[in-house]
């Protein structure tokens, strides 16, 4: 088995006897290689309509319609209320209509380039998934948001079914909190405003997470993933 998360190791070999090599994540190099190419801060705010003087949050709300409705709403009633200009990164497949409904002066559409809206913003609100691993590697310290329901109950019955203690890439990678996981129904406008708090000045929050990130990239390694995968797959078929 060829992994490309370094936690996956241990699991897979203690629990189901796999013979595991982990060859290094494609993300890592993805982002890499996407932010080298970046032009700088108002090369590439400006065209977008975005003052590069501003600081700004970005919100990254998902990639289906289901999560954007559970997530996007509190999100923004969260991160308003520091009267920053709050960009919202639009997901492929999903029209720009589908968003109007949570479209005021404050808040901005921008389709593409999600990647350099999170490396450039102050903060990030992040939905669970790849974009919280991504978000990292940028750098940007984040706040990771998943509604769903946002009922109680469903969080108890997750807690109960999850054999891990976190989430979130960052938190699975390191093994320890690096970013906060607001999960069900302790994910509302009152918990994000506290983490933002504490995450948009300069201090001992933002400062952690930042070396958390250098941690999680420490385990990750350089490893070239596809590479390694092609090499070790050859040499098991003995080419």
């Amino acid at each position: 088995m060829y992994s490309i998360l370094p936690f996956e190791v241990e699991w897979f070999r203690t629990r189901h006897g796999y013979d595991v090599l982990y060859v290094g994540n494609p993300s890592r190099e993805e982002v890499d290689a996407a932010l080298a190419t970046l032009p700088d801060r108002q090369s590439f705010l400006q065209p977008l309509g975005i003052d590069h003087n501003t600081d700004y949050i970005v919100l990254v709300p998902g990639s289906r319609k289901g999560e954007i409705r559970n997530n996007l709403p509190t999100m923004i009633d969260g991160a308003r209320r520091f009267g920053m200009p709050l960009i919202v990164t639009a997901a492929p497949g999903i029209d720009d209509a589908f968003y109007d409904a949570y479209m005021t002066p404050d808040v901005k559409l921008v389709r593409g380039n999600t990647l350099g809206l999170m490396h450039y913003a102050r903060v990030a609100l992040v939905t669970s998934g790849t974009a919280t691993l991504e978000c990292a590697l940028s750098g940007t310290p984040q706040v990771v948001c998943y509604r769903a329901n946002a009922v109680k109950l469903s969080y108890n019955i997750m807690k109960l079914l999850l054999k891990v203690r976190y989430v979130s890439l960052p938190d699975l990678i390191t093994d320890s909190p690096v970013v906060p996981e607001l999960l069900v129904h302790l994910c509302t406008a009152d918990t994000i405003a506290d983490h933002l708090s504490r995450l948009i000045p300069d201090g001992p929050d933002r400062q952690a997470q930042i070396d958390g990130y250098a941690t999680m990239r420490q385990r990750l390694g350089t490893t070239p993933a596809a590479a390694t995968a092609a090499r070790a797959i050859a040499s098991s078929l003995q080419l």
